[in-house]
């Protein structure tokens, strides 16, 4: 009877509890907050970011030591210095064609007297002539005469190489610049390379032979490396080629493109370079056409149908195409790095049986980028497909089983997560609106460029506005559901942000982009680490001690697990760091179409909102009111405050000390002769700037510039005597009276029109031209081209002006040396009238004595120090046929 009783007893309170147990099941938890796990977040964001300027900026220690086998940044820096010595090289000049390429051939010579017998270094100079289309900025035809090529060829002695590597260098300069980055460095590192390569008396013995091409005309748009790939005779030896660049000045080369197809040569990259740092995004962004720039890669590419790798320096793009390009701005890590790089890819590439024969690695294209400079993570796309289609079903798995309703959540997890998913991309919006803000207070107030020589101001600009736009957004869901756990609300987020990149991903793996490879790991390691190590293993194993203490198991582990989870931030965080690199100097000469402050308002806020995507969920959702509101007053007083003084323009936005960040200033003295109106000839300066701000700061410094007059777009091209086919990125040009320059007039002759048909004439015409010339040609209403000399077919027009004109667009090189040129175009039309063309004839002039005048040089000396200029004179000539 006693046990009956004991037995009676006990089932009242188990009931008692199992009825407590059910009702538990049904009431909320109460939402316990804790700061540990914010900060913790905040102090593994500050690491990354330590990590990622680390790795960006570390550079390695120069070889000092002249001798050996080894590449040293000191001979070189002596070659460096001994080609920027000669001055301005551009093509056509005595600088360029003649003292550099000697100098070039007496180092080759020196290196070839000490290089060991058992290889061979044989010399080519090449002067070729041709002519191509190119669809790069406006679009142009290119005839070259005469130019400057210097090639080397290094094989074993006594071979017959059918097989070559080329790599690819070029020494003139741009208009204006010493050009130490752009590109004399990249041939002081080649020339120590060949010596490496060749040393005695143990050389680096290669199956196949490399071809070291210095290139005597790049900046005027690529045409000696078309001379090279199409004419020279060992041209057909080659097999792939490395194109080395610059954007910038010192820092670390990037491989920024690589293909087409090829996959082995990313590979080979990858298992050969000591400092690899390389990005398949950047290549993406690059091929978009986003950034006004192109490289000999695009000729060798598309004209000799061989795959390449290009690489280029990119830090400092403040000094590119300036007179500031100078050899003392380019460190000796920078030269170190870049050599050592470089030699280790020959040697990886011509001793490579792939190079002759890729087989079935000369198809399909590859995903590759590097981590902090320590490796890179190489694919081939296909297996990127299966990894991406992997990991979008693995999503899928991952939003059922987190959407299973666990005990006391008191709101289905389904419902929940597909309720948050308006609020993130409602967040991401307001993130964006609240960055696009600033630059739009910035435009309006026309005090644009505030962050161009201070960059860090993009963070308190941009990149905090579109976090506090973000957070506030979710501190409304949170208070909104205020009933919800918050490690609920922060796992209903959490499915939400990885549905969108589950989005994301799925876009840009049909798309075909290797981009996808960003949001592949994203997802990948928050499915990994979030939804099956922490939500589905941890969580229920650790118990119900969430908030028992600041440093409880849950909150380690939590924030743990959320750590793991965003190590791939790392990747955006350097992605952040290199696009600030780029775009903030480059907002010095993207035109005056777009405001700059926008665009760099949404490219900042874009960056940030990937950077951050996965931190703000576990901040808001995680952490204490006070906490957030000291944390958001922080915020709001760095981002008001560094606004109000960019919008009142107390942060004056160029420098002409060092660090230099200039204004690029274009002056271009001409004279415009009508030759159907001769009494309409005129003479002045032509202004051009290239940044969002014009000449407005200018006008206080320099009374003169009020003078100046807008052009107004009449006649061919808008009667502009342009040197490149930009006028769509210049908003506005002006012009200044004043006298005619020294250069003279060039010719153009019509030698002949022939009938060829009963609607179409031939015309011939015999040109003599200065090394630099332009012509635009436009057929009159009624009349079309059918065919020319130049192509085997009439390339589109280059556009101009706001009513859909356009023109022909030809440019003119000449090396050292002169002749005659012959065109001839076919013209459709009413034979029997007169005339049928326009054309607009520019005589260029770049090197002294007739590249300046009086007038340009009173004007140069009333311009401030933070002023780099460029100037030039020329003579168009409009007439009619």
């Amino acid at each position: 009877m006693a046990v009956r009783q004991r037995g009676g007893v006990g089932k009242r309170p188990r009931q008692r509890v199992h009825g407590e147990e059910r009702e538990a099941e049904k009431a909320p938890i109460k939402s316990k907050r804790s700061n540990t796990i914010a900060l913790g977040l905040l102090v593994f964001m500050g690491l990354l970011v330590l990590a990622s300027f680390r790795s960006h900026y570390n550079l390695p220690a120069p070889n000092l030591e002249r001798d050996g086998n080894q590449f040293s940044s000191l001979n070189a820096r002596r070659h460096l210095k001994a080609i920027t010595s000669l001055g301005i090289r551009h093509a056509g000049s005595e600088a360029n064609d003649i003292k550099t390429k000697e100098l070039l051939v007496s180092i080759i010579e020196e290196i070839k007297d000490s290089s060991s017998p058992e290889v061979s270094i044989e010399t080519s100079v090449q002067h070729p002539s041709g002519h191509f289309y190119l669809d790069f900025l406006g679009g142009m035809t290119h005839i070259y005469e005469n130019l400057t090529n210097v090639v080397v060829r290094l094989k074993g002695a006594g071979k017959s190489p059918k097989h070559s590597l080329l790599v690819n260098c070029h020494f003139d300069s741009a208009l204006g610049s010493p050009a130490a980055s752009d590109d004399a460095v990249s041939c002081a590192v080649l020339l120590e390379t060949l010596r490496v390569l060749s040393a005695s008396p143990s050389p680096y013995l290669l199956k196949h032979s490399v071809i070291f091409l210095f290139n005597g005309a790049e900046e005027m748009i690529l045409p000696a490396a078309h001379g090279f790939i199409t004419q020279h005779e060992w041209a057909g030896q080659v097999r792939a080629f490395l194109n080395l660049e610059a954007a910038g000045a010192g820092g670390k080369e990037i491989l920024f493109q690589t293909g087409p197809k090829h996959p082995w040569l990313a590979a080979a990259y990858s298992r050969s370079v000591p400092y690899p740092h390389a990005s398949v995004v950047a290549q993406e962004i690059f091929q978009s056409g986003v950034i006004p720039s192109d490289t000999d890669f695009r000729i060798f590419r598309d004209h000799g149908g061989v795959p390449g790798i290009d690489m280029a320096f990119f830090v400092n793009g403040y000094v590119y195409h300036t007179q500031y390009d100078t050899a003392d701005r380019i460190p000796d890590g920078s030269i170190q790095r870049a050599g050592e790089n470089i030699l280790a890819l020959i040697k990886e590439i011509a001793n490579s049986d792939l190079l002759a024969d890729p087989g079935e690695d000369r198809h399909g294209k590859v995903v590759y980028y590097d981590v902090l400079g320590l490796f890179v993570v190489q694919y081939p796309e296909r297996l990127g497909l299966i990894l991406n289609y992997g990991t979008l079903v693995l999503g899928l798995v991952g939003l059922w089983f987190s959407g299973k309703r666990r005990r006391g959540e008191s709101s289905s997890s389904y419902k929940l997560i597909f309720l948050s998913i308006p609020v993130v991309l409602v967040s991401i919006f307001t993130g964006l609106l609240c960055s696009l803000v600033s630059g739009l207070v910035t435009t309006a107030t026309g005090n644009t460029l505030s962050f161009f020589s201070r960059p860090y101001l993009v963070i308190p600009l941009y990149y905090t506005p579109t976090l506090l736009g973000t957070g506030a957004v979710h501190y409304w869901w949170r208070n909104r559901y205020s009933t919800i756990s918050a490690e609920q609300l922060d796992r209903a987020l959490l499915n939400s942000n990885q549905l969108i990149l589950w989005i994301f991903l799925l876009s840009l793996t049909l798309l075909r982009l290797a981009s996808a490879c960003l949001p592949f790991t994203l997802l990948f390691f928050s499915l990994l680490f979030r939804s099956f190590i922490w939500d589905n293993m941890l969580r229920f194993r650790i118990g119900p001690t969430y908030f028992s203490s600041p440093l409880s198991p849950f909150i380690i582990c939590y924030t743990l697990c959320t750590v793991l989870s965003l190590l791939p931030v790392v990747l955006l965080v350097v992605f952040a760091i290199g696009i600030s690199e780029l775009f903030i100097p480059l907002m010095g000469r993207a035109g005056a179409v777009v405001s700059s402050d926008v665009l760099m308002s949404i490219v900042s806020g874009f960056t940030a909102t990937l950077v951050f995507f996965n931190f703000i969920p576990p901040i808001v959702y995680h952490s204490t009111k006070q906490f957030l509101r000291y944390l958001s007053l922080f915020l709001s007083s760095f981002w008001l405050l560094s606004l109000l003084l960019a919008a009142a323009g107390l942060l004056f936005p160029y420098s002409g000390v060092e660090p230099v960040r200039p204004k690029r200033f274009y002056l271009q003295h001409s004279h415009i002769n009508n030759h159907e109106e001769p009494g309409a000839s005129f003479s002045g300066i032509y202004i051009h700037t290239f940044d969002y701000r014009e000449m407005a700061p200018l006008l206080d410094y320099v009374p003169k510039l009020k003078e100046a007059k807008e052009v107004q777009c009449k006649g061919v091209y808008c009667g502009m005597p342009s040197y490149f086919p930009i006028s769509h990125m210049l908003k506005r040009n002006w012009f200044l009276s004043a006298g005619p320059p020294p250069g003279a007039s060039s010719k153009l002759v019509l030698e002949s029109v022939k009938k060829t048909s009963s609607n179409s004439r031939n015309y011939t015409f015999i040109g003599r031209f200065p090394p630099n010339a332009r012509l635009h040609l436009q057929p009159l209403p009624g009349y079309s081209l059918l065919s020319w000399s130049l192509e085997s077919f009439i390339p589109p027009v280059t556009p101009y002006g706001d009513e859909g004109l356009g023109c022909y667009y030809i440019m003119y090189t000449r090396g050292n040396g002169g002749g005659e040129t012959k065109l001839w175009i076919e013209v459709k039309g009413d034979i029997d009238v007169s005339p049928v063309l326009e054309v607009s004839l520019i005589s260029v002039y770049i090197n002294p004595p007739s590249s300046t005048s009086d007038e340009l040089q009173q004007l140069l000396s009333l311009l401030p120090s933070w002023v780099s200029t460029i100037s030039w004179t020329s003579v168009m000539d409009n007439m009619t046929f």
